[in-house]
C-alpha cells in the first residue's frame, strides 16, 4: 500500500491510497476482521483523523478567524477513482453549513481563491498553500499511525 500526496489544484490537496492487492498485510488483516462496509468506514475515519490537522490549519490561517471561510474547510472522500485507489481531498467547500447551536450558515468555499490570490481591491492572504506545505510531509506519518492504531485496537478487542 502506498500513500500519494497530490495537488488537487491550487486551493486543495488530494491524498490517495493505492496498491491494495489481495495479499497485502494491511488489507488482509482488515478483510479478516471486518466486512467491506465496515472496512470502508474504518478507512474513512482513519483518513479523516489523519487529515484533520491540515484542515484545522487551513481554517486557522484564513484571513478572518471567525468568518464563514475559516469554517468552510472539509475533508471529503473522492469518488470515481481507478480500481484499487481510494482518495480524500482537503479544501474549502460551498453550500449549507451548521454552526454553533445548530444555526445554519452558508459555507464560503467559493470565495477562497479571492482570499488566497487577492483581487484588484484586496491584497492576497495566502492560507491554503502554506497549510498544505506545512502539513503534507506529516500526513503520511499520520495516516500510517492512525492505520496501525486502528488495527492494534482490533487485535486487542479479540
Amino acid at each position: 500500500m502506498s500513500i500519494n500526496v497530490g495537488k488537487g489544484g491550487r486551493f486543495r490537496s488530494n491524498f490517495t491510497l493505492t496498491g491494495f492487492e489481495r495479499n497485502d498485510p494491511g488489507p488482509a488483516t482488515l478483510r479478516a476482521m471486518l466486512s467491506l462496509k465496515d472496512r470502508m468506514g474504518a478507512l474513512n475515519k482513519i483518513m479523516r483523523r489523519a487529515l484533520e490537522p491540515m484542515r484545522r490549519d487551513m481554517g486557522s490561517r484564513a484571513p478572518v478567524d471567525t468568518g464563514a471561510l475559516s469554517e468552510s474547510f472539509r475533508v471529503r472522500r473522492l469518488r470515481r477513482l481507478p480500481r484499487n485507489t481510494l482518495g480524500w481531498r482537503v479544501g474549502a467547500v460551498s453550500g449549507e453549513g451548521v454552526g454553533v447551536g445548530g444555526l445554519g450558515f452558508q459555507l464560503a468555499g467559493w470565495r477562497d481563491h479571492f482570499a488566497e490570490l487577492g483581487t484588484d481591491h484586496h491584497e492576497a492572504s495566502p492560507h491554503v498553500q502554506p497549510a498544505i506545505r506545512a502539513n503534507a510531509a506529516r500526513v503520511e506519518v499520520n495516516i500510517r499511525s492512525e492505520f496501525f492504531n486502528f488495527v492494534d485496537g482490533l487485535l486487542r478487542s479479540e
